[in-house]
Parts: C-alpha cells; sequence; structure tokens
C-alpha cells in the first residue's frame, strides 16, 4: 500500500492529511503531528506476521498466520460498510482466521499491543460462510476497523457505540455497544451463571439457603439494569451529537469517529452549533482542517 507522507512526497501537506484521514489513518487529539506521521510511516510497514511472533501462542507461527490472511475479496465488502458509514477505508489493518485468539462466542476481536502493533482476528467459521452465531463477517470486519483506525484514542466510553454503528440491524446498532469493555460482558455471563447454578443447587440441595439464590439474582439484575440506564443516557447524548452535526454536516457520524470521548459530550452540548464552535472544541488545526475539507457543507 503507497501512501504519501510529508517526507516522501511535495504535495500540500493539507491535501495529504485529507488523504491519510481517508485511508483510516485518523490523528488523535493526543497525538502530536510528528507522533502521527511516525505511527502511519510504522503501520505502512509493518509486518505482523514477523513482528507480533512473539507476542502470540507459541505453536502460531508467522508461516502459519501468514497462511490464514482474511481474502482481499471479503475486505473489499467490509470497506465498503466502514466506507458508507464513515468515509474511511483501510487496506493497512492485518485480518486473519484465527479462534485460538478468540473467547467462545466472540466472532471478531481486535487485539492491540500498542498504537502500532496489533491484529484482527476472525472466527475461523467465518471462511466458509457469511452469517455465525448473531454475527455477520463483514460487519465484524468494518466494527474492528473503527477500533483499527481509532487505535490511538484510547477511547472507552463512545468506542464500542461507534463501532456498532456499521450493523444495518437498527436493534444491534443501538444496543450492542451496551458493554465498553470485554470484562463487563464477562461479569455479565458470571453473575447470570451464577444465579443459574445456584437455582439448580437450591432445588437438589435444601442445604443451599435462598438467600444465595436471591442475591446472585439480584445481582444480576442489578447489574443489566445498570448497564442498560448508563447506555441508554449515552445513546441520547449520542444520538444528540449526531443532530446537532446535521446542521453543519450531511456526514455527522465520520465527524464523530474523529472525535474523542470528551470532545462528543462537548458537541452534544452545543445547540446550536457553528463550525467555529467545533473548532473551539477541536482544538486542533490539523483535525479541523481535515474536518472542513471534507465532511463540513
Amino acid at each position: 500500500m503507497e501512501i504519501k507522507t510529508k517526507q516522501n512526497d511535495s504535495l500540500s501537506s493539507s491535501f495529504i492529511e485529507t488523504e491519510l484521514d481517508a485511508n483510516g489513518f485518523i490523528k488523535s487529539p493526543l497525538e502530536t503531528e510528528e507522533n502521527w506521521y511516525q505511527r502511519v510511516h510504522a503501520l505502512v510497514n509493518s509486518n505482523p506476521e514477523e513482528n507480533y511472533s512473539d507476542l502470540l501462542p507459541p505453536d502460531l507461527t508467522p508461516k502459519k498466520l501468514n497462511e490464514k490472511k482474511v481474502p482481499a475479496l471479503v475486505l473489499k465488502k467490509a470497506n465498503a460498510l466502514i466506507k458508507e458509514t464513515f468515509e474511511i477505508e483501510i487496506g493497512w489493518a492485518p485480518v486473519f482466521y484465527e479462534d485460538q485468539l478468540l473467547s467462545l462466542f466472540a466472532g471478531a476481536r481486535f487485539i492491540s499491543f500498542d498504537t502500532i502493533n496489533f491484529i484482527i482476528s476472525l472466527k475461523e467459521k467465518f471462511k466458509d460462510k457469511n452469517r455465525w452465531f448473531i454475527y455477520n463477517r463483514e460487519e465484524l470486519i468494518a466494527h474492528e476497523f473503527v477500533h483499527a483506525s481509532r487505535v490511538s484514542f484510547h477511547s472507552i466510553v463512545y468506542e464500542e457505540i461507534l463501532a456498532y454503528q456499521v450493523c444495518k440491524n437498527k436493534r444491534i446498532q443501538f444496543w450492542g455497544g451496551i458493554f465498553h469493555r470485554p470484562l463487563e460482558s464477562l461479569i455479565f455471563i458470571v453473575l447470570c451463571f451464577s444465579y443459574f447454578i445456584s437455582s439448580v443447587l437450591n432445588h437438589f440441595i435444601e442445604s443451599i439457603n435462598d438467600s444465595l439464590v436471591y442475591f446472585a439474582g439480584a445481582s444480576s439484575i442489578f447489574y443489566i439494569f445498570f448497564q442498560i440506564v448508563r447506555h441508554l443516557f449515552l445513546m441520547k447524548r449520542f444520538k444528540k451529537s449526531v443532530r446537532v452535526l446535521n446542521k453543519i454536516s450531511n456526514q455527522p457520524l465520520a465527524i464523530l469517529l474523529r472525535c474523542s470521548d470528551e470532545e462528543i459530550h462537548s458537541i452534544s452540548c452545543q445547540d446550536p452549533i457553528t463550525v467555529d464552535a467545533l473548532e473551539l472544541i477541536i482544538k486542533d488545526p490539523i483535525r479541523t482542517n481535515i474536518l472542513k475539507k471534507r465532511f463540513i457543507q
């Protein structure tokens, strides 16, 4: 993949910056201009089959990993989804079919060692079919591409909400980001499993106290209630950000993809919003220039 940078091209810096942005090399508010270009250069020249060999399971050799690359045609379909939603295309993120790196019910996973070294692991069942369980192959890859494009943001609050916007199913699009971290979904599974086990044991073993069953059930209900309330609050704020940006752009989601959690919150508090107000929120000439050139009407 050929990417132009300031070091090897005489084109204006403004054109180079928008071109990098369109290729999914999104500059975060945490990066200086120099850091950003260094990260792009490192990603373009990265060789994941060799670079990550000491970070992966011992039997997952570079040769074996290379044989499990997801075909270009599949990646092209995923890129069509992410381009439609966020106006980026990613041809540099390494995507492999590999179950060893996934939990039992996970369809895909973005595994980040740092902002440069990462891979996307996809369920091996997707080699032969487009759907597995509740998952769509291209949507999963596009979802992980969102994480790859925002790897330097270190975002938590809106990261999953943004990634699920590539889904065509409106219910998944809305509720998919309810858990912010894998640990949160794991806690929910453990609580539900604890309630199930305690209920079964209570039925067969008289010595099991009913209060244990009630505690496990109440914990599960309280936990999911908290997650639902938090998610509804964040989705209300996120949807408001979309509505606010609609007044100055016909691609509000593309703008939000390029914003930090704090910036998304600030945008939701500006109604109506102006281009000048957006510049004050972003506080980065390079990023605001990209937004104005690509998405502001």
